[in-house]
């Protein structure tokens, strides 16, 4: 009788956190395009533009910070996005290396219209849930994220960026 190897009897990856909640990911995205607008605005990019809305002025250091997206990418995105006429960029006063963002009024029409279809798609995907549930997900989930920031952080700094038609794209702006 062939033994089967430990690591397949132990692990499985219909119950493996990270597979999970990578497949997640996905389905919220899915969840987010479909009901948008604004077909060009990916999630990523709604979160940067929802970062600036509560904090007018923030830094691309605080930016980091509040969406957990590298320096690097966020950099690029935000040119992208200064490019497309949402944000706006101007120097700090206070540190001349820093910039400081701040949304356009044409990105503050479109930061109401997505939060609306930002909600809807939470709804979504919160309605195969029980209420109970819910509540849980969301603590869950932000307890995974504030828990552990820093090695995060370290981490995104790290990895290579991702490159494919669902994320962003890293390479520089004109």
């Amino acid at each position: 009788m062939t033994k089967t190897p430990k690591l397949l009897t132990a692990w499985t990856l219909e119950r493996s956190v990270i597979h999970l909640l990578h497949r997640a990911n996905q389905i919220a995205e899915i969840c987010f395009v479909d009901g948008a607008e604004d077909s060009s605005m990916t999630p990523r990019q709604f979160a940067v533009i929802s970062a600036v809305a509560r904090d007018p002025n923030i830094s691309q250091t605080g930016l980091v910070a509040a969406t957990g997206i590298d320096r690097s990418t966020l950099a690029d995105l935000v040119a992208r996005l200064v490019k497309k006429g949402l944000l706006a960029r101007r120097r700090c006063r206070h540190d001349a290396r820093a910039y400081a963002i701040r949304l356009t009024p044409e990105a503050t029409v479109l930061f109401d219209r997505l939060s609306d279809q930002a909600a809807r798609a939470d709804e979504r995907l919160l309605d195969q849930l029980p209420a109970r549930e819910r509540t849980e997900l969301i603590d869950i989930l932000s307890n995974l994220v504030q828990g552990d920031e820093e090695r995060l952080r370290e981490a995104s700094s790290k990895q290579p960026a991702i490159n494919d038609s669902r994320h962003e794209s890293v390479t520089a702006a004109p």
